[in-house]
C-alpha cells in the first residue's frame, strides 16, 4: 500500500508456524515501531489501514478478525504503559515554562 508521495504504508507477510503476531516497520530506518500489535492466533494473510490511518484491521488464517490501534492514540497508551507518565519533578525539570498537567 503507497500513500500520496508513494511511501510504503503497509506490506503483508507471513511464514508457516507464525505466532500471529503483526510487527510495524519503519521502512527508512528498517526499525519496529511500537510493540507488537496481538490478538491472532494463526498466521495473518491479509491486513489493510483504516482511510483516517488510525486503525489496522487483520485477519488472520482461521477468519478471526481484528482491528488495532494504530495512531496517535497507540502510542499514548505504549508510553503510558511504559513511563507511568511524567511526575511533576519531572515536568518542571524537562519544561518548567508550562503549567503541569497529569500525562497519564
Amino acid at each position: 500500500m503507497h500513500d500520496a508521495r508513494d511511501r510504503v504504508l503497509a506490506v503483508a507477510y507471513g511464514e508457516s508456524g507464525s505466532d500471529g503476531e503483526i510487527k510495524l516497520w519503519d521502512l527508512r530506518t528498517r526499525t519496529p515501531l511500537g510493540i507488537p500489535l496481538t490478538g491472532h492466533r494463526r498466521t495473518v494473510p491479509a491486513m489493510a489501514f483504516t482511510p483516517d490511518g488510525r486503525s489496522l484491521v487483520s485477519v488472520d488464517s482461521l477468519g478471526g478478525f481484528r482491528t488495532h490501534a494504530v495512531g496517535p492514540e497507540r502510542l499514548r497508551a505504549e508510553l503510558c504503559e511504559t513511563t507511568g507518565g511524567l511526575t511533576k519533578k519531572e515536568w518542571k525539570a524537562n519544561i518548567p515554562d508550562v503549567p503541569y498537567r497529569k500525562t497519564c
